[in-house]
């Protein structure tokens, strides 16, 4: 939730998304606090204090929207498994720079991005969706970036809301 220069671009943004929401806090800790939310430090999802408080509470469900490979033994923790949005189409646009590698191809239509649950692999495991982005009202690369964003948070949180519900399989 750390605050960045803002500038208004022609599509929602997260501070744009946040405040809509009216949250007015740029720290999780605080954001947490206010609302019950239980917070656990860790550098990633590997470390010993994850592995620890995911076998104390067997959760049904994991989200991770961070970036990194996430061990087996987190993996197995996990209830159900390690939900994430890759900013790429999957299978097709896996690892680093997928926004950049449909528009240098010349497959603009095939920007988007993918909520999978994670495996062993690099950017593989079962699909739950993919969703479109188009390049309209982007002026580049970052700002294209940034479009993504808002749809990746929310369906991201939406898919998970399904799968926790039995909707999606």
């Amino acid at each position: 939730l750390k605050k960045r220069a803002y500038r208004p671009l022609p599509f929602a943004t997260l501070p744009d998304r946040l405040k809509q929401l009216g949250v007015t806090s740029g720290r999780v800790d605080t954001f947490a606090a206010k609302h019950g939310i239980e917070v656990v430090s860790c550098r990633t999802l590997n470390d010993s204090v994850v592995q620890r408080y995911l076998q104390e509470r067997t959760p049904r469900l994991a989200v991770f929207t961070g970036g990194g490979i996430i061990r087996e033994e987190t993996l197995r923790s996990a209830g159900d498994g390690v939900l994430n949005c890759h900013m790429g189409r999957l299978p097709f646009y896996r690892g680093m720079d997928v926004v950049e590698w449909p528009i240098f191809q010349g497959h603009v239509d095939q920007l988007g991005f993918t909520v999978h649950f994670m495996d062993h692999g690099i950017d593989t495991g079962n699909i739950l969706g993919m969703f479109p982005v188009s390049q309209e009202d982007a002026e580049n690369i970052e700002t294209l970036r940034l479009k993504y964003e808002v749809p990746m948070a929310e369906s991201l949180v939406e898919m998970a809301v399904r799968w926790l519900s039995g909707q999606v399989q």
